[in-house]
């Protein structure tokens, strides 16, 4: 089979979804000021590592991957769920096969 090229969906679900944090009234103006740099600690952590480095925390999660394979191509589809800003989601291909296409909340990127 020759792969002619690919096209991707990618849709954001719950993109910044937080779990509720109970904060006392007093420290709430220093939330920002004390995560500066450190978004990846609103995402949920790895329950295996020490929740001390980047890595040990899961900001983006994905859902299954569909694929939908034809003898002129393919399309991928996923849900993900977002925890912050600086997350990257990988696509599938490579240097024969890139996605084309790449949709975000149904939006081009």
């Amino acid at each position: 089979m020759r792969w002619l090229g690919f096209a991707f969906a990618l849709i954001v679900a719950g993109a910044h979804a937080q779990p509720e944090v109970v904060v006392p009234d007093e420290l709430a103006g220093w939330q920002d000021w004390v995560l500066h740099g450190k978004d990846y600690r609103r995402c949920p952590v790895d329950f295996a590592s020490q929740a001390n480095e980047p890595d040990d925390f899961v900001c983006a999660w994905p859902s299954a991957l569909q694929l939908d394979v034809t003898d002129d191509g393919a399309t991928f589809s996923q849900d993900w769920t977002i925890h912050n800003d600086d997350s990257w989601v990988p696509l599938p291909g490579g240097d024969e096969a890139w996605p084309t296409d790449v949709l975000v909340d149904g939006r081009p990127v």
